[in-house]
């Protein structure tokens, strides 16, 4: 019986019969490409183009990324999508549907893209330099698959800087494939949300305002409402009627720099111009109250008693002494008094003010909300809304009042007060502003009816109030202002003090010139069909302060992905130089190389055995060192140096 062959049948059954034409010459020290070969080297694998085109691409959506989210930063989370229209189909409705897609799925997007661009010249310079590898002298056959794994992922990338230990160009690649891991994790992490208080410009507020101002009363007269508003600026405690009306989903709104027309007002302390005149009766002088005494001012007003018992006095007739400079003014308003007193002597502490009340636009900022009472001015004006218990801020930033007023006894269109400002434009434009002469009459006259008159003193804590100008004989007013302590929202102001603000007669005047001011912006609201809610006819839009998600960026994580593209660049260089110094064709990771590669008849012979499980080619590759040749520029022989 014939001996049987020592190769087992697992081998036989993994060998590969090639017929030769010709016995090959074999070239068993050069490595170059033989010069006259027919093979003609495609320009993509010549020129790197996948490489380069990896290298642009990776960069371009690193770029994409960065300027997307640097346009964003800072700003509301956009939504991106598409609706579909609602249809009819057999007699279904079908609703309209919405897709949207989310920044975080765009940036995914990018990214998986821009990983898989700047991986193929990190994995293609991995395979190249595989070869590199073995050309550059014997290297055990085993790191053909320690180099083939490197392209593949962390294993073998750790593998191969094990392997290498820093010794060869490959670990540049090595550490980029094991540092490409967190190149989506970094990307993810560049971006987060935070929920802060921002103005949504889809959710608009308004606020009213006036431009033009007349009532439809007879010449002359004030309505309830007007009366009504006077009054309250008076006596109300609630701060709500200092609200005008204003429309915000969020209760947080702010209007910023708008214009309206409204009442200024300007208040002079003139005790300084006052003249005391004292009885001379000897009598009155040695009596227990001393001698009655009157004071008065240079327009000629004064308390308008000689007995010492006009214990104050207003006047809303007399020229001005401090602001002759407004003509015609809605108001003008003169005192002289004393608080608590009922006589008049020279011991008497005597006060004497001027106010005036004018038209002006006002130039404001107002805002709604809790929100903005951290930071809100001293000076400003701070109310709550009765319809919906917001905190109501209104500060005057500038107040225009250079009118002009044109006189007539009717209520014709041109006359009354008119107000431009083409220096001082609102935020919606407008200019100019006006207030018809049936407003201008009818307020001077009530606030004449209101406050003109005196009160006399007629013992301890007994006063009688005369109103001038009032029918009924009594002025409530009056009582206020000698008393503001009574209640209203002067109840905490006093008679005597500095004059900053401080004194009744100064709050009066200025609370009424917000009510006024409040009755011209609040006369803008109309029910366009009856029962239905008032509109807006005159108002400026302001920003809705709503809770938005805000997109925030971290740059730093994008230093990780920059690295990568960096080592992906140093790769395609290093990889083309190395290449064409050790005169390879550039095989990079293709199969068709490993196929076409032979084991010298050496090679194969001197290393027999370990099967073919894969343990046991890797057993054999590791006690085979070859080197890679190139043979009649046909041939891929790994083989021992000559």
């Amino acid at each position: 019986m014939q001996a049987s062959n020592p190769q087992s049948d697992v081998e036989k059954a993994a060998t590969i019969n090639v017929q030769e034409t010709k016995a090959p010459q074999e070239h068993s020290v050069s490595t170059k490409a033989d010069s006259t070969s027919n093979d003609k080297p495609n320009r993509v694998d010549t020129w790197y183009l996948w490489e380069i085109g990896g290298i642009i691409g990776s960069a371009a959506c690193i770029c994409a990324i960065i300027g997307l989210l640097a346009s964003l930063n800072g700003k509301k989370l956009p939504v991106w999508g598409a609706t579909t229209p609602e249809k009819i189909v057999g007699g279904t409705s079908i609703p309209s549907k919405t897709v949207n897609v989310t920044l975080n799925s765009v940036i995914s997007w990018i990214s998986t893209v821009g990983k898989i661009a700047i991986l193929i010249p990190i994995t293609k310079g991995l395979g190249q330099l595989k070869w590199v590898w073995f050309a550059e002298k014997e290297r055990q056959l085993a790191d053909l698959e320690t180099f083939d794994g490197a392209t593949r992922g962390l294993t073998g990338s750790a593998k191969l800087l094990w392997k290498l230990r820093g010794r060869q160009f490959a670990v540049i690649g090595a550490i980029a494939m094991i540092l490409a891991l967190g190149f989506d994790p970094f990307i993810q992490n560049l971006v987060h949300y935070d929920t802060v208080y921002m103005p949504d410009p889809d959710r608009p507020s308004s606020i009213v305002t006036a431009n033009e101002f007349d009532i439809p009363e007879p010449f002359g007269q004030l309505g309830s409402n007007a009366k009504g508003r006077i009054q309250s600026g008076m006596y109300s405690v609630s701060s709500s009627l200092r609200v005008p009306t204003y429309s915000c989903d969020t209760g947080n709104c702010t209007w910023i720099g708008y214009n309206t027309l409204g009442v200024g007002v300007h208040c002079a302390d003139l005790t300084s111009d006052l003249v005391r005149t004292c009885s001379n009766d000897t009598a009155l002088q040695n009596s227990v109250m001393g001698a009655p005494c009157n004071y008065r001012l240079p327009n000629g007003m004064n308390l308008g008693s000689d007995d010492g018992h006009n214990v104050f006095a207003v006047n809303l007739s007399r020229t001005s002494i401090k602001y002759s400079n407004y003509s015609n003014p809605l108001t003008l308003v003169q005192t002289i008094g004393a608080f608590n007193n009922e006589y008049i002597n020279a011991s008497a502490q005597v006060l004497a003010a001027e106010c005036v009340l004018f038209p002006a636009i006002k130039k404001l900022n107002s805002s709604v909300g809790q929100w903005y009472l951290d930071n809100v001015d001293p000076n400003a004006l701070v109310s709550t809304s009765t319809f919906t218990g917001d905190y109501y801020v209104e500060q005057e930033i500038s107040m225009y009042d250079n009118y002009t007023y044109t006189s007539a006894l009717d209520d014709r269109a041109s006359a009354g007060y008119h107000l431009s400002s083409e220096k001082h434009p609102g935020i919606n434009g407008q200019t100019t502003y006006s207030m018809s002469n049936k407003v201008v009459i009818g307020v001077q006259r009530y606030m004449k009816t209101l406050f003109q008159g005196f009160v006399r003193g007629n013992g301890p804590s007994n006063f009688t109030y005369v109103a001038e100008e009032n029918a009924g004989g009594s002025s409530d007013a009056l009582q206020f202002l000698v008393d503001p302590s009574a209640g209203g929202n002067c109840r905490d102001s006093t008679f005597f003090g500095e004059f900053n603000g401080s004194t009744s007669v100064q709050c009066t005047m200025e609370s009424i010139s917000i009510a006024l001011t409040l009755w011209m912006r609040d006369s803008q609201m109309t029910a366009m069909v009856p029962g239905d809610q008032a509109a807006m006819l005159n108002a400026t839009t302001g920003n809705t302060i709503a809770p938005i998600t805000q997109v925030n960026v971290t740059w730093w994580w994008i230093s990780l992905p920059i690295v990568i593209w960096l080592c992906s660049v140093v790769m395609l260089i290093g990889t083309a130089y190395k290449t064409k110094k050790a005169h390879l064709y550039n095989w990079r990771t293709s199969p068709l190389a490993m196929a076409f590669m032979q084991l010298g008849r050496e090679e194969k012979q001197a290393f027999t055995g370990h099967g073919l499980t894969e343990d046991g080619l890797i057993r054999r590759a590791e006690l085979m060192k070859v080197q890679l040749k190139v043979q009649d520029g046909e041939d891929i022989l790994m083989k021992k140096s000559a």
